[in-house]
Protein backbone atom coordinates (compact mmCIF):
# COMPACT_ATOMS: atom_id res chain seq x y z
CA UNK A 1 0.00 0.00 0.00
CA UNK A 2 1.36 3.68 -1.40
CA UNK A 3 1.58 5.91 2.00
CA UNK A 4 -0.11 9.36 1.33
CA UNK A 5 3.85 10.73 1.50
CA UNK A 6 4.66 8.92 -1.50
CA UNK A 7 1.54 10.61 -3.57
CA UNK A 8 1.65 13.46 -5.69
CA UNK A 9 -1.76 15.25 -6.31
CA UNK A 10 -2.32 17.60 -9.43
CA UNK A 11 -5.02 20.69 -8.46
CA UNK A 12 -6.71 21.68 -11.01
CA UNK A 13 -9.18 24.62 -10.84
CA UNK A 14 -11.25 24.29 -13.89
CA UNK A 15 -14.09 25.84 -16.42
CA UNK A 16 -12.74 24.69 -19.61
CA UNK A 17 -13.08 21.25 -20.49
CA UNK A 18 -10.77 21.47 -23.96
CA UNK A 19 -7.91 23.06 -21.54
CA UNK A 20 -8.42 20.37 -18.80
CA UNK A 21 -7.75 17.64 -21.43
CA UNK A 22 -5.18 18.86 -23.07
CA UNK A 23 -3.25 19.82 -19.54
CA UNK A 24 -3.90 16.08 -18.50
CA UNK A 25 -2.37 15.04 -21.49
CA UNK A 26 1.14 16.53 -21.13
CA UNK A 27 0.96 15.05 -17.33
CA UNK A 28 -0.12 11.27 -18.69
CA UNK A 29 3.52 12.31 -20.22
CA UNK A 30 5.81 12.41 -17.06
CA UNK A 31 7.67 9.74 -15.67
CA UNK A 32 6.74 9.07 -11.72
CA UNK A 33 9.22 8.11 -9.10
CA UNK A 34 9.70 4.66 -8.17
CA UNK A 35 7.21 3.81 -5.42
CA UNK A 36 5.54 6.72 -5.89
CA UNK A 37 1.37 7.41 -7.64
CA UNK A 38 0.05 10.30 -8.60
CA UNK A 39 -3.62 11.67 -8.78
CA UNK A 40 -5.58 14.36 -10.11
CA UNK A 41 -8.23 16.55 -8.94
CA UNK A 42 -10.46 18.84 -10.40
CA UNK A 43 -12.80 21.38 -9.21
CA UNK A 44 -15.37 23.24 -11.33
CA UNK A 45 -17.35 26.10 -10.94
CA UNK A 46 -15.60 27.66 -8.17
CA UNK A 47 -16.54 31.06 -6.41
CA UNK A 48 -12.27 31.78 -6.12
CA UNK A 49 -9.22 30.10 -6.36
CA UNK A 50 -8.31 30.00 -2.77
CA UNK A 51 -11.81 28.29 -1.90
CA UNK A 52 -11.37 25.95 -4.52
CA UNK A 53 -7.66 25.22 -4.07
CA UNK A 54 -8.97 24.66 0.25
CA UNK A 55 -11.43 22.28 -0.64
CA UNK A 56 -8.73 19.96 -2.68
CA UNK A 57 -6.28 20.66 -0.01
CA UNK A 58 -8.51 19.48 2.29
CA UNK A 59 -9.67 16.15 0.09
CA UNK A 60 -5.98 14.96 -0.74
CA UNK A 61 -4.11 13.23 1.38
CA UNK A 62 -1.18 13.40 -0.88
CA UNK A 63 1.71 14.43 0.88
CA UNK A 64 2.89 16.50 -2.50
CA UNK A 65 0.40 18.85 -3.69
CA UNK A 66 1.06 20.57 -7.46
CA UNK A 67 -1.66 23.49 -7.88
CA UNK A 68 -1.93 23.97 -11.34
CA UNK A 69 -3.63 26.86 -14.33
CA UNK A 70 -5.80 24.72 -16.41
CA UNK A 71 -3.33 26.56 -19.27
CA UNK A 72 -0.36 25.13 -17.75
CA UNK A 73 1.26 22.22 -19.96
CA UNK A 74 3.99 20.75 -17.78
CA UNK A 75 6.66 20.22 -20.72
CA UNK A 76 9.47 17.82 -18.55
CA UNK A 77 8.63 14.61 -18.15
CA UNK A 78 11.06 14.77 -15.17
CA UNK A 79 9.04 17.67 -13.26
CA UNK A 80 8.49 14.88 -10.66
CA UNK A 81 11.98 13.80 -9.85
CA UNK A 82 12.99 17.39 -9.96
CA UNK A 83 10.46 19.03 -7.53
CA UNK A 84 11.05 15.48 -5.22
CA UNK A 85 14.45 16.52 -5.29
CA UNK A 86 14.15 20.09 -4.54
CA UNK A 87 11.91 18.87 -1.16
CA UNK A 88 14.19 16.64 -0.53
CA UNK A 89 16.95 18.37 -0.09
CA UNK A 90 15.88 20.70 2.95
CA UNK A 91 12.77 20.01 4.87
CA UNK A 92 12.38 23.78 5.14
CA UNK A 93 11.33 24.27 1.62
CA UNK A 94 7.98 24.40 1.88
CA UNK A 95 6.71 25.55 -1.90
CA UNK A 96 7.83 25.30 -5.61
CA UNK A 97 7.36 27.94 -8.25
CA UNK A 98 8.57 28.04 -11.93
CA UNK A 99 8.98 31.78 -11.90
CA UNK A 100 8.80 34.19 -8.85
CA UNK A 101 10.38 37.41 -7.71
CA UNK A 102 13.37 37.64 -5.40
CA UNK A 103 11.49 40.15 -3.72
CA UNK A 104 8.45 41.90 -4.09
CA UNK A 105 8.51 46.10 -4.12
CA UNK A 106 5.99 47.86 -1.94
CA UNK A 107 3.53 48.20 -5.11
CA UNK A 108 2.81 44.27 -5.28
CA UNK A 109 3.59 44.43 -9.21
CA UNK A 110 5.31 40.67 -9.52
CA UNK A 111 7.50 40.64 -12.63
CA UNK A 112 7.57 44.42 -12.92
CA UNK A 113 11.34 44.60 -12.85
CA UNK A 114 12.78 41.66 -14.96
CA UNK A 115 15.84 41.54 -13.13
CA UNK A 116 14.27 40.48 -9.79
CA UNK A 117 12.05 37.71 -11.78
CA UNK A 118 13.55 34.04 -11.85
CA UNK A 119 12.69 31.21 -13.15
CA UNK A 120 10.99 30.40 -17.08
CA UNK A 121 7.96 30.45 -18.87
CA UNK A 122 8.22 29.29 -22.68
CA UNK A 123 10.82 32.13 -24.08
CA UNK A 124 11.35 32.03 -27.64
CA UNK A 125 14.30 29.78 -28.12
CA UNK A 126 12.15 26.53 -26.73
CA UNK A 127 11.49 23.72 -29.29
CA UNK A 128 10.76 20.72 -28.58
CA UNK A 129 9.32 18.67 -25.63
CA UNK A 130 12.11 18.68 -23.10
CA UNK A 131 13.36 16.67 -20.64
CA UNK A 132 16.26 17.62 -17.92
CA UNK A 133 16.77 15.82 -14.78
CA UNK A 134 18.42 18.35 -12.40
CA UNK A 135 21.87 17.63 -11.06
CA UNK A 136 22.77 17.56 -7.43
CA UNK A 137 24.59 21.33 -7.31
CA UNK A 138 21.57 22.82 -9.75
CA UNK A 139 20.71 26.04 -8.59
CA UNK A 140 17.25 27.09 -7.16
CA UNK A 141 16.68 30.42 -6.01
CA UNK A 142 14.81 31.59 -2.93
CA UNK A 143 11.93 34.17 -3.92
CA UNK A 144 9.64 36.43 -1.81
CA UNK A 145 6.61 35.20 -4.20
CA UNK A 146 6.06 33.12 -6.84
CA UNK A 147 3.58 33.25 -9.94
CA UNK A 148 0.63 30.96 -9.43
CA UNK A 149 0.54 29.21 -13.12
CA UNK A 150 2.27 25.93 -11.42
CA UNK A 151 3.03 25.64 -7.78
CA UNK A 152 4.36 22.60 -5.91
CA UNK A 153 3.79 22.42 -2.27
CA UNK A 154 5.05 19.82 0.33
CA UNK A 155 3.16 21.49 3.32
CA UNK A 156 -0.77 21.92 3.68
CA UNK A 157 -1.48 25.88 4.89
CA UNK A 158 -5.14 27.07 4.23
CA UNK A 159 -5.10 29.30 1.44
CA UNK A 160 -6.76 32.89 2.32
CA UNK A 161 -9.78 32.62 1.29
CA UNK A 162 -11.59 35.23 3.38
CA UNK A 163 -9.14 37.67 1.36
CA UNK A 164 -9.01 36.54 -1.69
CA UNK A 165 -12.17 35.45 -3.11
CA UNK A 166 -11.83 36.09 -6.45
CA UNK A 167 -8.69 34.78 -8.93
CA UNK A 168 -5.80 37.68 -8.33
CA UNK A 169 -2.71 37.52 -6.05
CA UNK A 170 -3.54 34.13 -4.46
CA UNK A 171 -0.44 33.12 -5.40
CA UNK A 172 1.51 36.04 -3.70
CA UNK A 173 -0.28 35.65 -1.15
CA UNK A 174 0.15 32.10 -0.25
CA UNK A 175 3.67 32.88 -0.87
CA UNK A 176 3.65 35.14 2.25
CA UNK A 177 1.65 32.44 4.48
CA UNK A 178 4.57 30.37 3.86
CA UNK A 179 7.17 32.80 4.53
CA UNK A 180 5.28 33.47 7.90
CA UNK A 181 5.51 30.14 8.62
CA UNK A 182 9.46 30.37 8.37
CA UNK A 183 9.61 28.21 5.36
CA UNK A 184 11.43 28.67 1.87
CA UNK A 185 9.51 29.31 -1.47
CA UNK A 186 11.72 28.86 -4.12
CA UNK A 187 12.18 28.55 -8.10
CA UNK A 188 15.13 26.22 -9.71
CA UNK A 189 17.17 27.26 -12.41
CA UNK A 190 15.84 25.77 -15.76
CA UNK A 191 19.20 26.30 -17.87
CA UNK A 192 16.67 27.81 -20.57
CA UNK A 193 15.04 24.75 -20.70
CA UNK A 194 11.24 26.26 -19.47
CA UNK A 195 10.14 23.30 -17.56
CA UNK A 196 6.41 24.32 -18.09
CA UNK A 197 4.44 26.44 -20.77
CA UNK A 198 1.57 28.50 -19.38
CA UNK A 199 -0.67 29.54 -21.86
CA UNK A 200 -2.57 32.17 -19.66
CA UNK A 201 -5.33 31.84 -23.02
CA UNK A 202 -7.67 32.62 -20.27
CA UNK A 203 -5.96 35.91 -19.34
CA UNK A 204 -7.86 37.03 -16.38
CA UNK A 205 -9.34 40.95 -17.96
CA UNK A 206 -7.68 42.03 -14.52
CA UNK A 207 -11.17 43.89 -13.77
CA UNK A 208 -10.58 43.17 -9.75
CA UNK A 209 -6.77 43.13 -9.81
CA UNK A 210 -6.68 46.65 -8.03
CA UNK A 211 -9.19 45.45 -5.34
CA UNK A 212 -6.85 42.78 -4.26
CA UNK A 213 -3.31 44.83 -4.81
CA UNK A 214 -4.81 47.17 -2.52
CA UNK A 215 -5.91 44.00 0.00
CA UNK A 216 -2.25 42.22 -0.62
CA UNK A 217 -0.55 45.57 0.06
CA UNK A 218 -2.88 46.16 3.59
CA UNK A 219 -2.69 42.73 4.49
CA UNK A 220 1.54 41.82 4.25
CA UNK A 221 2.73 45.39 4.62
CA UNK A 222 4.95 44.79 7.39
CA UNK A 223 5.96 41.00 5.63
CA UNK A 224 6.66 43.16 2.40
CA UNK A 225 9.09 45.81 3.86
CA UNK A 226 10.84 43.04 6.26
CA UNK A 227 11.38 40.30 3.79
CA UNK A 228 15.24 39.64 3.07
CA UNK A 229 16.04 43.18 3.89
CA UNK A 230 19.32 42.75 2.72
CA UNK A 231 18.56 42.48 -0.52
CA UNK A 232 16.18 45.30 -0.66
CA UNK A 233 17.50 48.25 -3.29
CA UNK A 234 18.12 51.86 -1.39
CA UNK A 235 17.56 53.92 -4.31
CA UNK A 236 14.54 54.18 -5.97
CA UNK A 237 15.27 53.86 -10.22
CA UNK A 238 13.00 56.03 -11.77
CA UNK A 239 12.41 54.95 -14.92
CA UNK A 240 11.30 51.37 -12.97
CA UNK A 241 9.18 53.37 -10.96
CA UNK A 242 7.07 55.51 -13.18
CA UNK A 243 6.82 52.27 -15.06
CA UNK A 244 5.18 50.80 -12.30
CA UNK A 245 3.35 53.72 -11.61
CA UNK A 246 1.63 53.59 -15.44
CA UNK A 247 0.80 49.56 -14.85
CA UNK A 248 -1.08 50.71 -11.60
CA UNK A 249 -3.06 53.17 -13.38
CA UNK A 250 -4.54 51.08 -16.21
CA UNK A 251 -5.46 48.46 -13.39
CA UNK A 252 -7.32 51.70 -11.89
CA UNK A 253 -8.95 52.23 -15.33
CA UNK A 254 -9.74 48.82 -15.92
CA UNK A 255 -11.80 48.80 -12.02
CA UNK A 256 -13.53 51.81 -13.17
CA UNK A 257 -14.94 50.59 -16.85
CA UNK A 258 -15.35 46.97 -15.43
CA UNK A 259 -19.13 47.32 -16.47
CA UNK A 260 -19.14 48.71 -19.37
CA UNK A 261 -16.18 46.92 -20.81
CA UNK A 262 -18.44 43.80 -20.05
CA UNK A 263 -21.52 45.25 -21.64
CA UNK A 264 -19.62 45.90 -24.99
CA UNK A 265 -17.65 42.31 -25.03
CA UNK A 266 -21.47 41.22 -24.41
CA UNK A 267 -22.94 42.81 -27.40
CA UNK A 268 -20.19 42.41 -30.10
CA UNK A 269 -20.16 38.56 -28.61
CA UNK A 270 -23.63 38.04 -28.91
CA UNK A 271 -23.88 40.10 -32.59
CA UNK A 272 -21.10 37.56 -33.37
CA UNK A 273 -22.90 34.26 -32.65
CA UNK A 274 -25.99 35.24 -34.21
CA UNK A 275 -23.66 36.22 -37.52
CA UNK A 276 -22.14 32.66 -37.54
CA UNK A 277 -25.92 31.05 -37.03
CA UNK A 278 -26.66 32.70 -40.56
CA UNK A 279 -24.07 31.43 -42.17
CA UNK A 280 -23.97 34.65 -43.60
CA UNK A 281 -20.74 35.36 -45.09
CA UNK A 282 -21.08 38.77 -46.19
CA UNK A 283 -22.57 39.86 -43.00
CA UNK A 284 -19.59 38.38 -41.20
CA UNK A 285 -16.86 39.96 -43.50
CA UNK A 286 -18.90 43.29 -43.08
CA UNK A 287 -18.83 42.69 -39.27
CA UNK A 288 -15.29 41.73 -39.56
CA UNK A 289 -14.86 45.51 -41.27
CA UNK A 290 -16.67 47.22 -38.19
CA UNK A 291 -14.33 44.91 -35.53
CA UNK A 292 -11.11 45.80 -37.66
CA UNK A 293 -11.49 50.13 -37.54
CA UNK A 294 -13.39 50.51 -34.76
CA UNK A 295 -12.95 47.70 -31.88
CA UNK A 296 -9.05 46.73 -32.55
CA UNK A 297 -7.60 50.43 -31.70
CA UNK A 298 -9.56 50.11 -28.52
CA UNK A 299 -8.48 48.43 -25.16
CA UNK A 300 -11.34 46.34 -24.85
CA UNK A 301 -9.54 44.26 -28.25
CA UNK A 302 -6.50 43.85 -25.93
CA UNK A 303 -9.18 42.56 -22.95
CA UNK A 304 -11.51 40.53 -24.47
CA UNK A 305 -9.24 36.88 -26.12
CA UNK A 306 -13.10 35.60 -27.64
CA UNK A 307 -13.36 39.10 -29.50
CA UNK A 308 -9.72 38.38 -30.88
CA UNK A 309 -10.57 34.70 -31.79
CA UNK A 310 -13.57 35.77 -34.13
CA UNK A 311 -11.29 38.64 -35.24
CA UNK A 312 -8.54 36.24 -36.87
CA UNK A 313 -11.46 33.59 -38.22
CA UNK A 314 -12.55 36.55 -40.21
CA UNK A 315 -8.99 37.84 -41.80
CA UNK A 316 -8.74 33.99 -42.67
CA UNK A 317 -12.34 33.49 -43.80
CA UNK A 318 -11.51 36.42 -46.60
CA UNK A 319 -8.57 34.98 -47.74
CA UNK A 320 -10.23 31.56 -48.23
CA UNK A 321 -12.98 33.11 -49.69
CA UNK A 322 -10.56 34.71 -51.79
CA UNK A 323 -8.45 32.10 -52.96
CA UNK A 324 -11.43 29.25 -53.71
CA UNK A 325 -10.98 27.10 -50.39
CA UNK A 326 -13.16 25.64 -47.97
CA UNK A 327 -14.47 28.00 -45.18
CA UNK A 328 -13.41 27.84 -41.90
CA UNK A 329 -16.47 27.84 -40.86
CA UNK A 330 -17.91 25.45 -42.66
CA UNK A 331 -18.29 23.13 -39.63
CA UNK A 332 -19.15 26.10 -36.88
CA UNK A 333 -22.61 26.49 -35.78
CA UNK A 334 -22.29 29.40 -33.21
CA UNK A 335 -19.80 31.11 -31.71
CA UNK A 336 -18.83 28.08 -28.81
CA UNK A 337 -18.22 26.38 -31.79
CA UNK A 338 -15.87 28.85 -33.44
CA UNK A 339 -13.89 29.60 -29.78
CA UNK A 340 -14.03 25.48 -29.70
CA UNK A 341 -12.26 25.27 -32.75
CA UNK A 342 -9.40 27.93 -32.20
CA UNK A 343 -8.38 26.34 -28.87
CA UNK A 344 -8.49 23.40 -30.16
CA UNK A 345 -6.27 24.26 -33.36
CA UNK A 346 -4.06 26.20 -30.81
CA UNK A 347 -2.91 23.03 -29.04
CA UNK A 348 -2.60 20.67 -31.86
CA UNK A 349 0.16 23.56 -33.13
CA UNK A 350 1.50 23.18 -29.88
CA UNK A 351 1.90 19.39 -30.33
CA UNK A 352 3.97 20.19 -33.18
CA UNK A 353 6.00 22.90 -32.04
CA UNK A 354 6.96 20.83 -28.95
CA UNK A 355 7.13 17.54 -30.80
CA UNK A 356 5.21 15.59 -28.84
CA UNK A 357 5.78 11.85 -28.91
CA UNK A 358 3.59 9.68 -30.93
CA UNK A 359 -0.05 9.48 -31.41
CA UNK A 360 -0.55 12.91 -30.13
CA UNK A 361 1.54 14.30 -32.88
CA UNK A 362 -0.29 12.14 -35.07
CA UNK A 363 -3.71 13.35 -33.76
CA UNK A 364 -2.39 16.96 -34.58
CA UNK A 365 -1.47 16.14 -38.39
CA UNK A 366 -4.70 14.70 -38.81
CA UNK A 367 -7.00 17.32 -37.48
CA UNK A 368 -4.60 20.60 -38.47
CA UNK A 369 -4.61 18.86 -42.22
CA UNK A 370 -8.92 18.97 -42.43
CA UNK A 371 -10.36 20.72 -45.29
CA UNK A 372 -12.12 22.96 -42.81
CA UNK A 373 -8.81 24.10 -41.89
CA UNK A 374 -6.55 26.23 -43.86
CA UNK A 375 -3.21 27.79 -44.03
CA UNK A 376 -4.21 31.32 -43.51
CA UNK A 377 -6.39 29.85 -40.41
CA UNK A 378 -3.11 28.16 -39.07
CA UNK A 379 -1.33 31.69 -40.05
CA UNK A 380 -3.11 33.84 -38.43
CA UNK A 381 -3.14 32.17 -35.17
CA UNK A 382 0.54 31.90 -35.25
CA UNK A 383 1.43 34.91 -37.08
CA UNK A 384 -0.97 37.21 -34.34
CA UNK A 385 0.61 40.01 -32.28
CA UNK A 386 -1.19 38.03 -29.49
CA UNK A 387 0.95 34.36 -30.23
CA UNK A 388 3.19 32.49 -28.15
CA UNK A 389 4.05 30.50 -30.69
CA UNK A 390 7.90 30.72 -31.73
CA UNK A 391 8.45 27.99 -34.17
CA UNK A 392 6.39 28.92 -36.74
CA UNK A 393 8.26 28.38 -40.00
CA UNK A 394 9.38 24.69 -38.48
CA UNK A 395 5.16 24.11 -37.85
CA UNK A 396 4.19 24.89 -41.47
CA UNK A 397 7.24 23.13 -42.58
CA UNK A 398 5.89 19.92 -41.11
CA UNK A 399 2.57 20.44 -41.88
CA UNK A 400 3.41 21.21 -45.64
CA UNK A 401 5.15 17.90 -45.52
CA UNK A 402 2.04 16.27 -44.49
CA UNK A 403 0.27 18.11 -47.47
CA UNK A 404 2.05 16.87 -49.56
CA UNK A 405 1.58 13.37 -48.39
CA UNK A 406 -2.25 13.59 -48.66
CA UNK A 407 -1.92 14.90 -52.19
CA UNK A 408 -3.19 18.51 -51.41
CA UNK A 409 -0.57 20.41 -53.64
CA UNK A 410 -2.78 23.99 -53.71
CA UNK A 411 -2.43 24.22 -49.49
CA UNK A 412 1.08 23.81 -49.71
CA UNK A 413 1.70 26.33 -52.45
CA UNK A 414 -0.24 28.90 -50.04
CA UNK A 415 1.62 27.84 -46.75
CA UNK A 416 4.63 28.28 -48.79
CA UNK A 417 3.84 31.82 -49.78
CA UNK A 418 2.62 32.74 -46.41
CA UNK A 419 5.76 31.74 -44.44
CA UNK A 420 8.64 32.13 -47.33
Amino acid sequence: MISEYNQFCFIICTNDRLYLEECMKYISLLEIPYGYTIDILTIEGADSMTSAYNTAMRESPAKYKIYLHQDTMILNKYYLYNILKIFKSDEDIGMIGMGGNVHLESDALISCDLSKYVGNNMNKNIEKYISYKMKDDDYIYDVEVIDGFIMATQYDIPWRDDLFDGWDFYDLSQSMEFHRLDFRVVVPEQFGMEWCFHADDLTSTLYEYEKYRKLFQDEYAYDLQNYDLERKEEKIDERKYKTAQNRIKQYILLENYSKEFKNDIKRILDKADDIIKKHDVNEMSKFGYYIDHEIVPQAIYRVSVDIRRFHHTIIALNNELEKGLKSTIDDIKDFKDLKNKYIKCQFMLRRIEMDLPGQYKEEAMEFLTKDTISPFYISVILGNEYSMFSQTKRIMTELCQKYLEIGDVKRTNIAIELFK
